[in-house]
């Protein structure tokens, strides 16, 4: 996630909206390594990853596979600041 995207998620947390045609927060696997942000990119699709966040206990719903092979899932659930458990930024090789 950006920069600002990263901020906001870590103060306001996030409101999930079952009528949002995005189906909630696209995921990855905490498998993901968190030390290469063009690998992550690359194997994610996603636009960017410079700051990650981890959650647990979340409703979550298998989307299907990245174009990079791994696994895509939404969470469809409400996540409050007291919901992260781990954060940071991910390290440049």
């Amino acid at each position: 996630m950006s920069k600002a995207e990263y901020k906001d998620f870590i103060k306001n947390g996030f409101k999930f909206d079952p009528i949002d045609t995005r189906g909630g927060i696209s995921v990855t696997s905490v498998k993901v390594d968190t030390k290469n942000p063009d690998a992550i990119k690359r194997s994610t699709g996603a636009l960017g990853a410079d700051y990650y966040a981890d959650t647990k206990n979340k409703n979550v719903e298998l989307k299907g596979k990245t174009k990079g092979g791994v696994m895509d899932w939404k969470i469809k659930d409400n996540v409050s600041p007291q919901d992260i458990k781990n954060r940071g930024r991910v390290g440049k090789c």
